[in-house]
C-alpha cells in the first residue's frame, strides 16, 4: 500500500463509512484511558504513562508474534487468551523496569502499570480494526497504521488529562506555581471520578469537532 492511499481510500468513503473508521480509531482509545487516567495527575505523568503503554503495545505484538507462531490460534476465543498472556508479561517487564530504573514513578502508578495491560488489548485488538472499505480481512499496513494511530492518539489525550488536571486541580502548570496565588484550584479534578468526568467531557468534544469537520470537507 502506498503512503497516502489509506488518507484517499478513507476520504473517498461516504460519511457513514467515514465516521465508522474515525470511531475504530477514537473509541477504542478513550475506553482504554479510563484505567490510566486516574493515576495521571501532571502532564509529566501523562506523557510518561503514554510512553509505557506504547513499550507495552510493541512487546505485547513481539511476544503475540511469538506465541502465534509456536501454537497457531485457530479461534478468537483462544487468540484473546494469547493477547491477555502477552500483555500481561509485558506489562510485568514494563513495571519492573520503571521499578529498577524510576522507582518514583513507579510509587506513584502503582497497581495501574500491570492494570494497563488490559488498556493495551483494547488498543491492539485487531477485532476493532474495522477497515474502512467494509473488507473482512483490513490488509497489514492499514492495521499497523491504525495502532500506530491509536498509540499516537492516546499520548496525547494523556498527556493533555494530565495537563488540564495539574492546571486547574494543583495550581502548577509542568511542576510551576502560577503566579496568581488567588487562583483556587478544583480539587475534584484531583480525584479519581474527577478524571472520569474529564475524560468525558474530553470525549464528547471530540465527537462534537469531528461532525464540524466533516461537514466542512463535504
Amino acid at each position: 500500500m502506498k503512503p497516502d492511499e489509506s488518507n484517499t481510500e478513507t476520504k473517498s468513503l461516504p460519511a457513514d463509512a467515514r465516521r465508522s473508521y474515525q470511531n475504530s480509531l477514537t473509541a477504542p482509545v478513550f475506553i482504554a484511558a479510563a484505567l490510566p487516567a486516574a493515576v495521571v495527575l501532571s502532564a509529566a505523568q501523562g506523557a510518561l504513562m503514554g510512553l509505557l503503554i506504547a513499550l507495552e503495545s510493541l512487546l505485547t505484538l513481539a511476544v503475540l508474534w511469538l506465541l502465534q507462531r509456536l501454537a497457531p490460534s485457530p479461534s478468537r476465543y483462544s487468540l484473546w487468551v494469547q493477547a491477555l498472556l502477552a500483555a500481561g508479561f509485558s506489562a510485568t517487564l514494563v513495571e519492573l523496569l520503571l521499578r529498577a530504573y524510576i522507582p518514583a514513578a513507579a510509587a506513584d502508578f502503582g497497581l495501574y502499570i500491570p492494570l494497563s495491560a488490559a488498556a493495551v488489548v483494547l488498543l491492539l485488538n485487531p477485532q476493532l480494526s474495522a477497515p474502512p472499505a467494509e473488507q473482512s480481512h483490513p490488509s497489514a499496513a492499514f492495521t499497523w497504521k491504525l495502532w500506530l494511530k491509536r498509540l499516537l492518539f492516546m499520548w496525547v489525550l494523556l498527556f493533555v488529562l494530565g495537563l488540564i488536571r495539574e492546571a486547574l486541580g494543583a495550581g502548577t502548570l509542568l511542576g510551576k506555581a502560577f503566579s496568581d496565588t488567588q487562583a483556587r484550584p478544583l480539587l475534584l479534578l484531583l480525584l479519581p471520578s474527577g478524571a472520569f468526568i474529564l475524560l468525558g467531557l474530553l470525549a464528547a468534544l471530540s465527537q462534537y469537532i469531528r461532525p464540524e469537520k466533516e461537514t466542512q470537507h463535504d
